[in-house]
């Protein structure tokens, strides 16, 4: 998913990543701003929570930063290499 693709969509509420996606890399500010993002879904349907695809390797920098609903993130099972700087920024 490409720089700020859904940066400031404000009513996004959640994400679905199917069973088996082919997602390896979300790049920078993709979700920023997105307020309402708290439920997230992969497998889960615990409140505020995302889990991030298997396939994923790279989280760009400032991705998530002011998701401000959103407040656990689960990277078990992901193949994460990479975390770029000011990912979580000014979520709780």
């Amino acid at each position: 998913i490409y720089d700020y693709a859904f940066s400031n969509c404000t009513s996004l509420k959640d994400l679905v990543f199917g069973e088996d996606p082919k997602l390896e890399t979300i790049y920078d500010y993709v979700f920023t701003n997105c307020s309402s993002l708290g439920k997230s879904v992969i497998l889960s349907d615990e409140q505020s929570q995302l889990k991030l695809p298997s396939s994923l390797k790279n989280l760009g920098a400032g991705a998530f930063s002011g998701c401000v609903s959103l407040k656990q993130v689960d990277l078990s099972g992901s193949q994460v290499i990479l975390l770029k700087t000011k990912l979580f920024d000014s979520c709780r």
